[in-house]
């Protein structure tokens, strides 16, 4: 049996085998600080070479963060609350964003790049309700993004 690392960052990607290439996702809904939440994942970028997608929204993040605002992000936002529907009939504007991130697509960047819209969504052959999310872009750039990491610029 191998010896523990005393770091948990190394320790998580050894005990989940994480490798190069890999997609990853931190989730981060409870207060924690943002120096452990850049730690993680500054983690899983040396690992994976690519940033890892952060879920966070508004209320996670007090001010900006260079590294998180550099990085993919999921936002969730649920401008219906807990209404079920399709995502156009849901969405009419774009949702509140945390600090860092780009107000609009014009100015060169992309204000996230996954939507968390709905907790209640259904999908067939589930029982009870899931939280439905989407891709902001095309399937080619989504597809491009999966395989490498490289988001639309």
């Amino acid at each position: 049996m191998e010896p523990v690392s005393r770091i948990p960052e190394e320790h998580f990607i050894a005990a989940v085998g994480f490798t190069t290439g890999a997609p990853a996702m931190l989730d981060w809904e409870t207060p924690t600080p943002i120096a452990a939440v850049t730690t993680i994942g500054g983690a899983l970028l040396a690992c994976a070479e690519r940033a890892p997608v952060t879920y966070y929204g508004y209320a996670q993040l007090p001010l900006a963060d260079p590294t998180l605002s550099a990085w993919p992000l999921m936002l969730p936002a649920y401008p219906r609350g807990n209404r079920y529907g399709d995502y156009r009939s849901l969405v009419t504007q774009g949702p509140r964003l945390p600090p860092g991130r780009a107000a609009s697509w014009t100015d060169g960047q992309r204000p996230y790049d996954f939507h968390q819209y709905t907790p209640p969504g259904r999908i067939a052959g589930l029982h009870g309700p899931v939280d439905r999310s989407i891709w902001v872009g095309t399937r080619a750039e989504l597809e491009a993004w999966h395989a490498a990491g490289a988001l639309p610029g």
